[in-house]
């Protein structure tokens, strides 16, 4: 299926995360050991627009945990400062739905922590892509946390109450 869909995103790659990601999906819901073999012979291919689409087919994924090793497989083939990493950093942040004040927080979080490790891998590049992505992330939590904080004050000033959380988690 992989094969057939990278002849699709050849022909027009054009919001095929959005068309091929979501078959590939629809199909797999999970990425299983023998995805992850497919999408390493795309990446051990190491041209850019394979890589391109292993990327654009795992954004509908939504930073599962089981693409890590495939996104890292992919940082390891970059230069630092190709483009594409844009684009591996946003898969690897999706969260797809979260709920509660500060349900976004929490899974930039969560995200940030499953990024960590790849700080002490033996690839500078790796080890380089993970510190700019921690700070990001970072950067991210705080704004979020900020949202959530003025979100409730505003709640609490207009009707008089907050919710459940009334304030006191999702401290970064």
């Amino acid at each position: 299926m992989l094969k057939e869909m990278r002849r699709w995103y050849e022909e027009d790659d054009s919001l095929f995360s959005l068309r091929g990601g979501r078959l590939a999906y629809s199909v797999y819901q999970k990425i299983t050991p023998e995805l992850v073999a497919s999408f390493q012979r795309f990446i051990d291919a190491g041209n850019v627009d394979d890589l391109a689409f292993v990327v654009e087919v795992l954004e509908r994924f939504e930073g599962a945990e089981e693409a890590q090793p495939i996104y890292k497989s992919i940082v390891a083939k970059l230069p630092i400062d190709d483009p594409l990493l844009k684009a591996v950093s946003v898969g690897l942040n999706g969260t797809g739905v979260v709920t509660g004040e500060f349900g976004m927080a929490d899974a930039l979080k969560a995200r940030r922590a499953a990024i960590a490790p790849w700080r002490e891998d033996p690839d500078e590049k790796i080890r380089r892509f993970a510190d700019m992505q921690v700070k990001q992330l970072e950067r991210m939590i705080a704004a979020e946390h900020k949202r959530a904080q003025e979100d409730l004050g505003r709640r609490k000033r207009e009707w008089g109450t907050g919710n459940a959380d009334d304030g006191a988690g999702g401290a970064a």
